[in-house]
């Protein structure tokens, strides 16, 4: 069983992203900020990232700094409604962070289906 962390400031999303991903198969952990998920990454346990941007109380773009340093292996997949969307600049900045994949919220079930599976046969985790 895959084990993903959720950090996102918004509790709705949060929560559905969560759902979404257990009824998937998956082990989810929730975060509100990029300080609680760090929490749950250094607990050891986690095999992805899902996380949202923008976030106050340690947002994504530092919490996946502080993946590369801390793990450098573990995937991180970036959610964001701002940067302009999924423009270039966007993308490159998200990226360069560190995020494997980005999705454009709101997305849908397959969307962080797809992003989620693309993620894990990419760094050789096992997916259900």
């Amino acid at each position: 069983m895959i084990r993903i962390a959720v950090a996102d400031d918004d509790s709705d999303l949060r929560e559905v992203v969560a759902t979404m991903l257990e009824r998937d198969g998956h082990w989810v952990e929730v975060a509100a900020n990029g300080r609680e998920c760090l929490t749950l990454i250094d607990s050891g346990t986690i095999d992805l990232v899902v996380t949202d941007v923008f976030m106050p109380g340690g947002d994504g773009m530092s919490l996946m700094a502080a993946i590369r340093s801390r793990q450098p292996r573990l995937p991180v997949i970036a959610m964001t409604g701002g940067m302009g969307g999924l423009s270039h600049p966007s993308v490159d900045a998200m990226k360069s962070a560190g995020a494997q994949a980005i999705l454009a919220k709101p997305f849908t079930r397959q969307a962080l289906r797809e992003a989620t599976a693309q993620v894990l046969a990419a760094c050789g985790s096992p997916t259900r």
